[in-house]
């Protein structure tokens, strides 16, 4: 009877066990739909060197990066600027677009490993340039107060298009999506 108890109590335990553990990994991180940004200018001042913009949308499940939902802006860098040295100089600012959303992770994460296409209107020539870059980034958990918090943080990674002065981690905020954003 003591043997059958302590099975018994054995089995209970693991049940309870296997639920906690099965329902922590199952509980996503909240990411708030909305925009999320930062801009980085120099420490002298002057325009603006680096930007990430990302649109969270369908309640937390994707990152958009594209045209109309955000991306990244750098500064040219010299081996883009070799590309093209007749329309290209160290001010140019480059907008960089993902040509998909970026799935979010249940535990936050976003990334993207990849080419992207760059039109005449993202470099402000009129050749279009195919290039490599890599982008993460994770949503902080826990309370938002908008335009406050900051709300993630990542790397990019775009040698062959932006400056190497171009920061490689990144940290933003969040404002809510409204019908203005």
């Amino acid at each position: 009877m003591k043997l059958l108890r302590v099975v018994l109590s054995f089995g209970v335990v693991m049940t309870l066990a296997c639920g906690v553990a099965a329902s922590a990994s199952a509980s996503p991180a909240k990411v708030r739909d909305g925009v999320y940004g930062t801009d980085v200018v120099p420490p002298t001042g002057g325009s603006l060197e680096f930007s990430v913009d990302v649109l969270v949308v369908d309640n937390g499940a994707k990152a958009l990066a594209g045209m109309k939902e955000g991306g990244v802006a750098c500064t040219a860098g010299p081996s883009f600027i070799a590309l093209d040295p007749n329309e290209l100089t160290s001010i140019t600012t480059i907008q960089i677009f993902l040509p998909r959303a970026m799935p979010i992770t249940p535990s936050g994460t976003f990334s993207f490993t990849g080419n992207v296409t760059l039109t005449p209107g993202d470099t402000q020539t009129s050749m279009t340039f195919t290039e490599p870059i890599t982008w993460t980034g994770r949503f902080n958990k826990g309370k938002l107060v908008k335009g406050k918090t900051i709300a993630f943080t990542g790397t990019f990674s775009a040698p062959d298009i932006c400056s190497p002065s171009t920061p490689t981690t990144y940290r933003g905020i969040w404002a809510p999506k409204t019908a203005t954003n």
